[in-house]
């Protein structure tokens, strides 16, 4: 076994001048090109199996204390000035739970371009080279910066890097070490990405006897899902508000710098610079949260799979808002979007285009607005209510799906209520949200809304989406007597149901996330997603339209996804 431990320059290795099993490499003051050149001749010629780099960097978090030692996750190479990616996002993994995003920049300056700390913090000027090499050799790659300046090239401070790099030797070592040497970690750890001193002690004893890869799969998978589960993540703090520069004087952005008085504020060019790229993983953004403010371009209406809801609709999701604040265990935008901040689309007048250029062509249209986010998550913020709510007074043709967990409809409760416009609740027994759906409304909750717009005069819809086999079809089917029994019966527009489902990228991303993936235990590749077992699916399906019949409602009532 060889590790390579690598800087910029040599004082960056504290006189450190290898061991056994341990090489040393300093740059010596060349051009990153270089460095990447004769660095990777060094790991073949030595048959390194694992690179480990070290040294100073910059933080563009002045919270971040000088000289703390911080461990890299993800690096990106970038043009400081135009914001320009220059390469693809490499994510080599952190032993560490707490970890930086390192930015990698053609050059140092110290006027950054708006935007940037949102892909991470810290910055050099080598690292994401480093980072290439293991990619394209396939070995662990592993990267600690202590802080020496807050991107003030004049201020430097050198003066923690012996005690930062004994840090390295003494605590990080052994544990690289420990990873190498197995060749089932190894794989474990380049796969998911993180340590755990008990998953890998898990791996070792189940790894003694020969296992094919897929044997080994399902081992990592029973590990990481039989693992106790953690809390969720308490409410976040909204971090900064991006504004498109056409936004700037918008008065939803006005609203939303107001409301959220604490939060910095930064003005880009276009939202999808920052937030299509993939640097945030989607559930750490819960927890240090941002927000867009934008125009969305290009296609605002996605049209529904046939499948999706009542017989004899065409149905559109409307893309008005991306994300939420709720950090429910299973969302499915995780797997749509790198990031789970918010994103919130101003230019109203283009969607209610859109939508009127569709009802021309196709009649019994349905417009879901609530596929993508909580369309009244932010409503006394955004205005959305108000807006739609008078076009659809003025277009009877066509049918609007608001879905909420939140349960803000005040603004919509001080109107008179108008038949095209259905208030959705996705409900759950009590159980199922308190466990899985943080942040939401409760179940009493969410059925006096649904009860107060019903007996107000809108029509509504009851939405158990996802159904989670948490313990049998009764609890789900005690619940959806309980919400009919609540509402006025008449003004029921439909019951719509569907299980728990997931694509491939749900369902790895919410396998990665610790602790809080318990919920795909059960499910298995089945018709292009992962589901339940068609009895499973099956028994609640029916046992649902029983209660629905019960009350002479199962014209209403259908299957989403099946």
């Amino acid at each position: 076994m060889n590790i390579v431990i690598t800087a910029e320059h040599s004082r960056e290795l504290a006189g450190f001048s290898g061991g056994e099993d341990i090489l040393v490499y300093s740059n010596k003051g060349k051009s990153p090109i270089e460095y990447y050149l004769l660095l990777k001749r060094f790991i073949l010629k030595n048959k390194a199996d694992a690179i480990v780099n070290f040294g100073i960097a910059g933080s563009l978090d002045t919270k971040i204390p000088m000289g703390k030692v911080v461990s890299v996750r993800k690096v990106f190479y970038l043009d400081p000035h135009s914001l320009k990616y220059l390469g693809p996002v490499l994510d080599i993994g952190s032993i560490r739970e707490d970890y930086e995003n390192l930015l990698t920049l053609t050059d140092i300056c110290e006027k950054l371009a708006p935007g940037l700390a949102y892909s991470g913090k810290i910055l050099d000027l080598e690292g994401y080279f480093i980072a290439l090499i293991g990619k394209e050799l396939d070995i662990p790659v592993f990267i600690f910066k202590t802080v020496s300046d807050y991107n003030k090239t004049n201020s430097i401070d050198y003066s923690h890097i012996e005690s930062g790099f004994k840090n390295l030797m003494d605590k990080y070592i052994p544990i690289i070490e420990e990873i190498v040497i197995n060749p089932f970690k190894r794989e474990f750890y380049m796969q998911y990405k993180f340590y755990d001193k008990k998953i890998f002690n898990a791996i070792e004893e189940k790894t003694k006897k020969h296992k094919t890869f897929t044997e080994r799969q399902y081992i990592y998978k029973d590990i990481l899902t039989s693992e106790p589960e953690g809390k969720h993540p308490q409410n976040p703090e909204i971090e900064t508000i991006y504004i498109e520069k056409e936004l700037v004087n918008n008065n939803v952005s006005m609203n939303f710098i107001k409301y959220f008085k604490n939060a910095n504020v930064v003005e880009i060019d276009n939202y999808l610079k920052l937030f299509s790229y993939p640097g945030r993983e989607y559930h750490d953004s819960k927890r240090e949260m941002n927000i867009f403010i934008a125009r969305k371009r290009g296609r605002i209406l996605k049209e529904t799979p046939v499948n999706y809801g009542l017989d004899g609709t065409v149905g559109y999701a409307m893309t008005n808002m991306f994300n939420c604040i709720y950090d429910c265990d299973y969302c499915y935008l995780a797997g749509y979007f790198s990031s789970g901040d918010i994103v919130v689309f101003t230019n109203y007048d283009d969607m209610a285009i859109e939508i009127e250029n569709i009802a021309k062509k196709k009649r019994d249209v349905i417009i879901y607005a609530g596929d993508f986010s909580d369309s009244l998550l932010f409503d006394n913020l955004t205005g959305f209510s108000d807006y739609f709510y008078e076009f659809l007074r003025e277009h009877r043709d066509v049918l609007m799906e608001i879905r909420t967990k939140r349960g803000n409809i005040e603004n919509l409760l001080k109107k008179e209520s108008i038949d095209n416009l259905i208030i959705a609740v996705s409900v759950s027994p009590e159980e199922i949200i308190r466990k899985y759906e943080n942040r939401t409304m409760g179940l009493e909750d969410r059925i006096k809304l649904l009860k107060d717009a019903s007996f107000h005069g809108y029509k509504i819809g009851i939405r158990m989406d996802p159904i989670i086999d948490f313990s049998n079809v009764e609890l789900y089917q005690k619940t959806l007597i309980e919400v009919i029994e609540s509402v006025k019966q008449d003004n029921i527009h439909s019951i719509g149901v569907g299980m728990l489902r997931m694509t491939k990228n749900l369902y790895k991303s919410i396998l990665r996330r610790r602790k809080r993936n318990k919920i795909i235990e059960k499910l298995t590749f089945d018709k292009g997603m992962y589901r339940y077992n068609v009895k499973i699916r099956e028994n609640y399906y029916n046992g649902l339209k029983s209660i629905a019949k019960k009350y002479s409602l199962e014209d209403r009532f259908y299957i989403t996804m099946e």
